[in-house]
């Protein structure tokens, strides 16, 4: 991997953590971790029927709070109406991988990427940034080929996900690429550079 490619994952994973890194257990006295607050390890809706204490409804429940907003998230479509978006009459595009070698090899090199989260002096790995931030699933394409792709929890590879703030978060990533390449000042407010 080039010094600009790793460069660029660190980027990502700093823009990452700086606009989405929404941690549900700050609220609680002790936070349940990524681990302990998986879906499968909560035993949310599990059996037929689910226990009284394991089920997750709507609109009776707190479905959308911590932690059972980990589960709800992959399950949206059954609290909720929602739309499915055409694709377009186009077929659709296959995702380009690695081998299994060099994509098993990208992975291992880009889960040790390390840095040091703003506001916080020690430095975590990449993989570690993704638990400590509740991470479902994360998807990286470089260059038009797929170098990194995991999932955590109930979502799966097929699986459908919500997605909310994903605007601040490429806003975010955009701009932490401007100002890594000095065409964006940090300093500035937003006000400063948009009228």
């Amino acid at each position: 991997m080039s010094l600009s490619t790793s460069r660029l994952m660190t980027l990502a994973a700093s823009a990452f953590l700086m606009t989405g890194a929404l941690n549900p257990a700050l609220a609680q006295s002790k936070p349940l971790s990524a681990q302990e607050s998986d879906p499968n390890v909560m035993g949310w809706m599990q059996g037929f029927p689910p226990p009284a204490d394991k089920m997750i409804t709507q609109p009776d429940s707190n479905y959308f709070s911590f932690p059972k907003l980990r589960w709800s998230v992959c399950h949206l479509r059954e609290f909720l109406p929602t739309e499915e978006i055409s694709r377009g009459i186009g077929a659709p595009s296959p995702l380009n991988y690695p081998s299994a070698a060099e994509f098993a090899t990208l992975r291992g090199t880009i889960d040790a990427l390390t840095f040091t989260p703003m506001n916080n002096d020690s430095p975590m790995t990449w993989e570690e940034s993704l638990y400590a931030n509740y991470t479902d699933g994360m998807l990286i394409i470089h260059k038009g080929e797929v170098v990194y792709e995991r999932y955590f929890g109930c979502l799966k590879e097929d699986g459908k996900h919500a997605i909310m703030s994903m605007t601040k978060s490429i806003t975010g990533l955009l701009g932490q690429i401007l100002v890594s390449e000095g065409v964006l000042d940090d300093s500035l407010l937003v006000r400063d550079i948009i009228p």
